[in-house]
């Protein structure tokens, strides 16, 4: 059988300039009249392939260019109209975003402009944070905190050009947006034994949080004509999602009908209000499947596991790959070298006490 449309070439044939073309739209976005809108990508590696790294790397660089047409960019990548874009970090128990307050700043990046970096998480949640110093853990002072009470509250208190770390609420319900859109999805009438109504108290898994800022963001883009004194103007924002399978998970996990609905409708429109996904995964089968058509971009780290049904990178190509180095790929088959360093004298990883 024939492998031509496969790649089973060594690596010094993958073009590190065509990786590089490749990298510079993923992180680079307008307001989506040139086709540089909002795009999502998905980073694919085992532990310790490099993942976070590139991730932190990546929130540095990730910009939006007002009225530059794209192939005047990729002649020259550093522009002086050029703008920070807002970045949505998602917070866990153990991270490491810690590499972007001032005090670590300096250490790492101490040729970079320093990007405000703000904390967000529910009021009452009381979330500290510390982090490893000489093997003794030490609250971490030099943070930004504000403490949300609703989605419009946050989005309000975001740092626009910055670096936004947000911990959904450890306690959430579903709001009326989501009550409405659950019923919507299943056809649901009041007679109907699982409808929801907006005076039920409903629990769920907080990953939905992001579902209901997501829907609130598409909202906003759709009214802004009607609405926009009322909100500040965060009209380029990128997701970072480590873990991402947490946020789409594979078919039958709790809310399936949620998930489903946003790969089928509104992960279209996230391109539409330049709102662009990075996500980080282990194996691309932990994601839910019609997410995963979604993307556009994946990137391929060591220990990938190649995936036949959606690229053509063979995976006796990744195993060639050493620590530092991907695969960068567009859905539909162009693909390049995408090399990365790792980051001096990075902290220890944080750890948040009472946040699970």
């Amino acid at each position: 059988m024939a492998r031509s449309n496969r790649t089973y070439g060594g690596l010094a044939a993958v073009s590190a300039d065509i990786g590089r073309e490749l990298y510079v739209k993923t992180i680079t976005h307008d307001d989506g009249m040139k086709g540089m809108g909002g795009n999502r990508t998905v980073t694919i590696g085992d532990l310790g392939s490099g993942k976070t790294t590139l991730a932190l790397e990546t929130v540095l660089k990730i910009c939006y260019l007002p009225n530059m047409k794209k192939e005047d960019f990729f002649l020259d990548p550093n522009p002086e109209e050029r703008y920070p874009e807002t970045v949505v970090w998602r917070g866990r128990k153990r991270d490491y975003w810690n590499v972007f307050t001032q005090k670590n700043f300096a250490k790492s990046f101490p040729k970079e402009l320093w990007k405000p970096l703000r904390v967000l998480y529910s009021k009452g949640d009381g979330l500290e944070f510390f982090e490893d110093i000489g093997g003794i853990p030490q609250p971490i002072k030099d943070i930004d905190f504000y403490e949300y009470t609703t989605i419009d509250d946050m989005y309000n208190h975001m740092v626009k050009g910055g670096i936004n770390v947000i911990y959904p609420p450890k306690n959430f319900y579903l709001s009326p947006r989501l009550k409405k859109k659950l019923n919507d999805i299943q056809m649901l009438s009041e007679d109907d034994r699982h409808f929801i109504r907006m005076e039920d108290e409903v629990h769920v898994p907080n990953f939905v949080f992001w579902y209901e800022f997501f829907y609130f963001l598409i909202e906003i883009d759709k009214n802004y004509d009607k609405i926009a004194s009322n909100y500040r103007n965060l009209r380029w924002i990128t997701f970072i999602f480590d873990e991402a399978h947490q946020i789409f998970p594979v078919t039958k996990a709790p809310l399936w009908h949620l998930v489903d609905d946003f790969a089928e409708n509104e992960m279209i429109d996230t391109r539409r209000v330049n709102i662009s996904i990075w996500a980080q995964v282990h194996e691309i089968r932990y994601i839910y499947w019609k997410v995963v058509n979604r993307f556009g971009n994946y990137v391929w780290l060591p220990s990938a596991k190649a995936n036949k049904s959606l690229s053509i990178i063979a995976q006796s190509l990744i195993n060639k790959l050493p620590i530092g180095t991907g695969i960068i790929e567009k859905k539909g088959g162009r693909f390049g070298k995408l090399e990365f360093s790792r980051i001096k004298n990075q902290p220890a990883v944080l750890t948040v006490k009472n946040y699970d």
